[in-house]
């Protein structure tokens, strides 16, 4: 990291020796002194974005980055696309959707963010059997797309994802896109890796938000578009997921004493009923 006093040694910028000054006559003194210290805080004000960035350079995995890319990466190649037909196998398919490396570093937290929001392949999470959603999401995504895998490694990715979490607007969404794959971004939510790095005030903030898009959607008047669709059940098992994570003894007490195996086995209803009166004991 660049250090200031190491660029004000450069700029030459140092104090007038004593000799010197006193040389000088009280008001020459003064002058000087104040235009000295102008050109300080103005090499300062000049050089504090540099280092900002090379910062956050240095945060991107050890890659250099000529410059930081602000706009999500524009798959060039996806299901629909007349080259989409040639490939044959689902190794070809897959590959042809990771993110170039060059690419894949330099992408700022919130365009890697969106990338994987528009990866093409997300509807693969849907491909398991298994009554547990993370295991589709990890088997299906996170292990073959390489976007996945850096957003997950980013540091401090858990607050950005509550932050979109939150202020996303779902019906916005669904306009946009797909019901599907707002269920796909919910479940950015529900790794543990995200989970286990959420302080007090950020599971409270996910369990009250959460609470507020299921009521939404239960407060839906016909025609339903969100009402009888996974997102709510998406809601409600990030919900019991996090508080048995973080240690809600009311509902880790009835998850134990149930004999679950894992979250999704518990009724929308009782992970809905802990999670207001984990507000309530909250307030």
């Amino acid at each position: 990291m660049i250090l200031i006093a190491d660029i004000l040694k450069q700029f030459k910028i140092v104090s007038v020796t004593d000799n010197k000054l006193a040389e000088l006559n009280s008001k020459k003194f003064s002058f000087l002194k104040i235009k000295i210290m102008n050109i300080k805080i103005l090499v300062l004000i000049m050089i504090f974005p540099l280092v900002s960035i090379n910062c956050i350079q240095d945060d991107l995995q050890n890659e250099k980055c000529d410059q930081l890319i602000n706009e999500p990466y524009n798959f060039p190649i996806k299901p629909g696309d007349p080259e989409w037909s040639n490939f044959e196998t689902d190794v070809e398919r897959y590959n042809a959707v990771q993110i170039p490396e060059s690419i894949l570093k330099c992408l700022t937290d919130e365009a890697l963010l969106q990338t994987c929001i528009d990866y093409p392949l997300y509807l693969d999470f849907t491909a398991s059997s298994d009554t547990d959603p993370s295991t589709g999401f990890e088997k299906f995504l996170v292990k073959k797309f390489n976007g996945l895998q850096e957003l997950f490694e980013r540091k401090n990715i858990e607050t950005i994802l509550l932050d979109r979490y939150i202020s996303e607007d779902m019906y916005s969404f669904v306009e946009k896109y797909y019901i599907f794959r707002l269920e796909y971004f919910f479940m950015f939510l529900s790794r543990e890796s995200i989970i286990s790095n959420l302080d007090e005030n950020q599971v409270y903030n996910f369990i009250k938000n959460s609470l507020d898009k299921f009521d939404t959607i239960q407060n839906e008047s016909p025609p339903y578009i969100l009402r009888y669709s996974g997102v709510e059940l998406i809601i409600t098992y990030l919900m019991a997921k996090v508080m048995l994570y973080h240690n809600f003894l009311p509902f880790v007490n009835y998850y134990n004493s149930m004999g679950y195996i894992n979250v999704s086995s518990v009724p929308p209803n009782k992970a809905v009923e802990y999670a207001r009166q984990f507000i309530k004991q909250w307030s």
